[in-house]
């Protein structure tokens, strides 16, 4: 299992990581500014190489820090 996690900050500075204890996290990319973004989607996208590849996505979960 990966865990997925989108820390914002203040509305603007997206961080994005994975895990796969869900007590060590590693960074994904570089942090993103929107700072001019009036809202926000959260989406989980799987995008395989074959044309019948999927995933299983088995909860979300937003939180407030």
């Amino acid at each position: 299992m990966i865990s997925l996690k989108i820390q914002a900050r203040n509305g603007e500075t997206f961080n994005f990581a994975y895990s796969v204890d869900d007590k060590n996290w590693q960074t994904i990319g570089d942090k993103i500014n929107f700072g001019s973004l009036e809202g926000a989607r959260l989406a989980l996208i799987y995008s395989g190489k074959t044309a019948n590849a999927g995933a299983r996505f088995d909860w979300f979960r937003v939180e407030e820090n």
